[in-house]
């Protein structure tokens, strides 16, 4: 701080290391089963209200057989960086009341990267005591709160501690990789699933940022006065993203994908004034306007051409 200009100087370095492992066991009815549907059934949001016309008990293993298990494993790198300088001028009464400019440096960058793999059972009809931990079924209570559909709410389900055990899951990888290959048991024989490398994706963005602005101010006598702000803020960003673009196509012979790698580079400016004033008619009466122009970046997530 020097007389009456304020300098200050500020910066901040994140980074970030993120690890998701999820699992999946879907289950069917071993016999098919009808139900009675009632639409616009709830009182304040409507929504769709059904019951089994069998009376099937839902928290019965015996009921259900195991269609297919999945895993998947995420994992993320990402690291960022903040940079910024102010100066702030007082000067004095004039029109111009007082003067701001800075300077803004910003970069993210991330590396993402995805597989899964799935066991269809579904041809086998297995029972859930069959897997390991299968015998120990949990179950599931109090779904579907907040309003007066009738709906099932409460049924069996293999045991959630289970699936995030390490035992547990090296077990239930043996037992997938022991079933035969057309249920893709080759794809267990690992601890986690590969990742695959169409859904890898790699982004870094860098912002270089201006801005000045100006706050005013005139007195027209007595208690009417109008003030404001006027300002501008300048925006360069320079975006490299690496991944592969997959494109869904449908066709009278069937559905095919279409695998592209990209490798793209984008540079653009922004520039985005900022107007506004108050008119002030004594001290309980004011007219105020502004206009500003702005605009918001995306998340790395929706930048992934994979998805």
């Amino acid at each position: 701080v020097t007389g009456i200009a304020t300098l200050s100087t500020h910066a901040v370095y994140t980074r970030s290391k993120q690890k998701q492992e999820s699992q999946l066991f879907l289950l069917g009815f071993r016999t098919p089963q009808q139900i009675n549907a009632v639409f616009q059934s709830d009182s304040k949001w409507g929504g769709l209200a059904y019951n089994y016309t069998s009376g099937i008990n839902l928290t019965d293993p015996a009921n259900f057989y195991v269609r297919a298990y999945s895993d998947a494993l995420n994992e993320a790198d990402a690291e960022g960086l903040q940079w910024r300088t102010d100066l702030d001028l007082d000067t004095g009464d004039g029109l111009f009341k007082s003067i701001k400019a800075g300077f803004r440096y910003a970069s993210r960058s991330t590396d993402f990267r995805s597989g899964s793999r799935l066991a269809n059972v579904d041809s086998l009809r297995l029972a859930m005591t069959s897997f390991p931990g299968g015998n120990d079924p949990e179950i599931f209570e109090g779904a579907f709160r907040g309003d007066d559909v009738s709906v099932p709410k409460t049924w069996v389900q293999y045991r959630g501690t289970l699936l995030g055990d390490p035992t547990n899951r090296a077990a239930l990888n043996a037992y997938f990789a022991s079933l035969p290959a057309a249920t893709n048991s080759a794809a267990f024989a690992s601890p986690l699933p590969a990742f695959d490398p169409t859904l890898a994706f790699q982004g870094d963005e860098r912002s270089y940022a201006a801005y000045a602005q100006t706050k005013y101010g005139v007195d027209f006598g007595g208690d009417v006065r109008l003030e404001g702000v006027v300002g501008a803020r300048i925006v360069n960003t320079e975006l490299a993203i690496k991944g592969t673009q997959v494109r869904r196509l449908t066709t009278p012979s069937g559905v095919t994908f279409t695998y592209t790698p990209l490798d793209k580079r984008q540079n653009y400016i922004d520039v985005d004034p900022s107007v506004s004033a108050v008119l002030h008619f004594g001290r309980n009466a004011q007219l105020r306007a502004a206009w500003t122009k702005t605009f918001s970046r995306p998340d790395f997530s929706q930048l992934n051409p994979s998805i």
